[in-house]
């Protein structure tokens, strides 16, 4: 598995492993892969490849692009603990003593 991550444009990968209790099987199993960067779609793109789908009268009630570009957020307090990030500026959102 590890080698087709990397052929089809990944640097690195990973599987992980979760165990939880109250989960019928009792495990979770997971890959972590880090794509090269520049080896996926910009979202352009992938607007470009659903409206194709749209056209082609194929639908989701669910999936949208916008998901592609959000997908990977943090909460405002979790970004800036982890990299810094600065005030937004105009917010009334001060979190300096939130951690």
């Amino acid at each position: 598995w590890r080698e087709k991550l990397l052929e089809i444009g990944f640097e690195s990968s990973r599987y992980g492993s979760l165990s939880i209790s109250s989960y019928p099987t009792g495990q979770f199993g997971f890959l972590l892969c880090k794509k090269i960067n520049g080896s996926g779609p910009n979202l352009a793109e992938v607007e470009r490849r659903f409206d194709d789908i749209v056209e082609r009268g194929l639908s989701t009630t669910y999936y949208q692009p916008k998901f592609q570009e959000g997908a990977f957020l943090l909460p405002l307090w979790v970004d800036k603990y982890l990299y810094g990030t600065p005030e937004l500026k105009g917010s009334k959102l001060n979190m300096k003593n939130e951690l």
